[in-house]
């Protein structure tokens, strides 16, 4: 008897998950994302997502995580190039995996306990730890000025343990890595790139601002060693970075690193910062004139308090030196 051939089953668009290989080998599915990212677009139902390159990039997201594209569309968040999914989604994606479960042990307004287990083949539980979160905690590390933590205390709460928890008790869980959106929301994930540019402009920073107080230490005469009182501790301040040096710092590490938009803002701030408008002269010499000042014996003053050029001195004069100057002239005579 002749074997019938049964009918062959069209394949899901779903990836196996962490697959390299998926894009690859099936070139069709860009094209159904392309159509599905069009009708998410068109339909107007996801205003946040209003082009169908956002849309495009929640649905490849969602299928490297196992979501459908409506569940990507409602619940796949992207910021500055991280992934992040709702804790609830991620909880949902525990119990859904059939290799992992959890329980709430405790939740209310001051803490949530979580516990999570791995199920074996004939359907046991193996507890793999538990994952506590406190208010307190949330609190301390700042999270709490999202309003929701007041609103919605303990849901917030959950998610934080889940988000926390699922990472140490079953991160395979999602083959990719993957952040709450409740910690994008916190501002809780650091881009690693950023610590890296912060830390080179903290450190060029210092370097102007010790050069500065060499430069000042070399040009003041020396205290007489008689004058100065034994002490067996030597007290140096350590010089800060004005403002205008750290300015002139990010734009100079901006520009190395290609950031061109990033260089001209520092620049353009820096600009803004040593200016002394017109009006602001004017100011400051009424003021002088109406308690006996005369316009060489403000400059006078000023290239005392500042050391600068008398001639130059209104163009690197900042807003701060500006305004200790006006109190100057306004509450004193001159000498």
């Amino acid at each position: 008897m002749e074997e019938k051939q049964l009918p062959a089953v069209q394949e899901r668009m779903l990836p196996a998950l962490g697959d390299p290989t998926y894009w690859v080998e099936r070139p069709g599915v860009l094209e159904q994302i392309d159509k599905l990212a069009e009708v998410c677009k068109d339909s107007g139902y996801f205003e946040k997502d209003n082009s169908v390159a956002r849309a495009k990039i929640k649905i490849m997201a969602g299928m490297e995580l196992g979501l459908s594209a409506f569940e990507a569309m409602q619940g796949v968040y992207v910021q500055h190039g991280k992934i992040g999914i709702e804790g609830k989604t991620i909880a949902a994606k525990i119990r859904s995996s059939g290799r992992y479960d959890y329980e709430i042990v405790h939740s209310d307004k001051a803490k949530c306990v979580v516990e999570f287990f791995k199920i074996n083949p004939d359907g046991s539980k193996k507890s793999q730890g538990t994952q506590e979160i406190t208010y307190e905690q949330c609190k301390t590390a700042g999270w709490t000025k999202n309003a929701q933590y007041q609103t919605n205390t303990e849901n917030m709460l959950f998610y934080r343990a889940i988000t926390f928890g699922y990472r140490r008790c079953c991160p395979d869980v999602f083959k990719i890595q993957v952040y709450s959106k409740e910690e994008l929301d916190d501002g809780d994930v650091v881009d690693a790139e950023k610590v890296t540019l912060t830390k080179e402009v903290s450190k060029r920073s210092k370097s102007k601002a010790e050069a500065r107080a060499e430069e000042h230490s070399a040009a003041e005469p020396a205290q007489a060693q008689a004058e100065a009182e034994p002490t067996d501790v030597e007290v140096k301040d350590e010089p800060k970075p004005t403002t205008s040096e750290t300015l002139q710092t990010v734009a100079e590490v901006a520009e190395e690193k290609g950031l061109t938009k990033a260089a001209e803002a520092a620049k353009a701030a820096n600009e803004d910062l040593n200016k002394v408008t017109t009006q602001d002269t004017v100011k400051l010499m009424k003021a002088g004139t109406g308690n006996g000042w005369k316009a060489n014996q403000i400059i006078d003053k000023a290239a005392e308090l500042f050391k600068v050029e008398k001639a130059k001195w209104q163009q690197q004069i900042n807003r701060d030196q500006y305004e200790q100057l006006l109190k100057l002239v306004q509450e004193n005579k001159p000498a």
